[in-house]
């Protein structure tokens, strides 16, 4: 009964698996009811068609609800730490060390990529050459701090190499890094210590 609008003039980072776990009851719940939403909505006219698809529905919710009473899910594999590069100016780089001490799975720097040539700063490179970047050091990962960077910038960086790297983002003036690359496991948060602002 609600309405949907379509805004275009915006663009988003979907983390994967994020919302909930796939095969706890909320998600089953949300999941399943989306489905039988849709058929209802678009088979309504279509009595066989509804009836067929409500019952596959049904079918896939039950199937699920064995499988988590048995313990079938997939095993996801132990992460290991990727080589990693932070795009930022030196300052924001210098404040982001103090959060990566914290990462469960040790984050491993190649170093900082620069916003520009202008940069006088210790770099492995400038953002404007990010391939050459890239390929030169074989990372794996980039960290990019927004601020310095805006969120468009961000954006258009992970469109165009998300074949090649994963992704990690630090917000201004927060003091975590955040990022998920893997639809079937839980993201990546990395926090401050808890004992207040890192120390530089």
């Amino acid at each position: 009964g609600f309405i949907n609008y379509y805004f275009a003039d915006t663009s988003i980072i979907h983390f994967k698996g994020e919302s909930t776990q796939k095969l706890s009851p909320s998600y089953q719940q949300h999941f399943y009811g989306a489905m039988r939403l849709f058929v209802n909505k678009h088979y309504a006219a279509q009595k066989t068609t509804k009836f067929l698809m409500n019952s596959a529905i049904g079918i896939g919710k039950g199937m699920a609800a064995i499988k988590k009473s048995i313990g079938f899910t997939k095993k996801s594999k132990p992460s290991k730490p990727l080589l990693t590069a932070v795009v930022a100016t030196h300052e924001e780089f210098n404040r982001l060390l103090a959060i990566t001490k914290n990462a469960a799975i040790p984050i491993v720097l190649a170093g900082r990529i620069a916003l520009t040539e202008n940069d006088k700063e210790a770099s492995i490179g400038v953002v404007q050459a990010l391939d050459i970047c890239l390929k030169k050091h074989q990372l794996q990962q980039l960290i990019f701090c927004e601020g310095s960077l805006s969120n468009a910038q961000i954006l258009e960086l992970v469109q165009r190499y998300s074949a090649k790297v994963a992704f990690l983002f630090h917000a201004r003036n927060s003091q975590s890094i955040v990022g998920s690359n893997n639809k079937n496991s839980r993201g990546i948060f990395i926090a401050a210590a808890s004992t207040g602002q890192p120390t530089l």
